[in-house]
């Protein structure tokens, strides 16, 4: 029996913004007809796709710089090597979606459902994922350098192999407050916390992060300089 997906070609719920839901209509009609009618998506800042159920979509490769997913279920859609870029995903739900290679660089994650993903070479560089859930995702080549994780839960997260291409790169971005139990793989630091006086924020990488990992149940994570 095969595993291969079922093309979803209708949104379970529409944009309540009747332009997105509009643009939305003639991309599924552009993808539907093998681009011979419609118009493929090209997403911008007044995109707001709020109030939408968009789980099981395939938007793979689509350019949606700043667009609001805010609130938006996304349950299983594909986002691999779609442009995410400043791209607002605040509360979203996209548990068990594809998100290969992404460019999510300065997107706002606050609260968000990454649960299950897969997010291999995914880049999200200076985004806010301040209590986003990453649980059991699959992070090989991420990387997550100056982000705000404050609070996100990595349990059970695969960082990836050593090397490049492998390791999480993770590099100068704040992570108090994360849980990591279970974590397992490869990071690279160094990473930002608060002293534990409570006071200024340091750098640490090396020995000090593993020991971080492990003092946090996540023993088996690899550190490298």
């Amino acid at each position: 029996m095969s595993d291969a997906r079922i093309p979803v070609l209708q949104p379970r719920a529409w944009p309540t913004d009747a332009r997105t839901a509009e643009a939305l209509r003639i991309h599924l009609e552009w993808r539907a007809a093998g681009g011979r009618s419609g118009r493929e998506l090209v997403g911008d800042p007044e995109c707001d796709f709020r109030g939408a159920d968009l789980s099981g979509l395939d938007l793979a490769w689509l350019h949606l710089w700043g667009v609001n997913f805010a609130g938006v279920r996304m349950v299983g859609v594909d986002l691999s090597k779609a442009q995410l870029v400043g791209a607002i995903l605040d509360g979203a739900d996209l548990s068990g979606a594809r998100l290969v290679k992404t460019e999510a660089n300065s997107c706002l994650a606050r609260g968000t459902v990454f649960a299950d993903t897969d997010m291999l070479g995914i880049r999200m560089n200076n985004a806010e994922l301040r209590d986003a859930s990453l649980r059991r995702a699959r992070l090989n080549g991420a990387h997550l350098s100056r982000s705000d994780l404050r609070g996100a839960d990595f349990r059970g997260v695969v960082f990836g192999p050593p090397g490049p291409g492998g390791r999480t790169v993770v590099t100068e971005a704040r992570v108090d407050g994360c849980r990591v139990e279970g974590a397992g793989g490869s990071v690279r630091g160094p990473v930002d916390v608060q002293d534990s006086g409570g006071g200024e924020r340091v750098l640490i990488g090396g020995a000090r992060l593993v020991a971080w990992f492990a003092e946090r149940g996540a023993a088996e994570v690899h550190v490298e300089e």
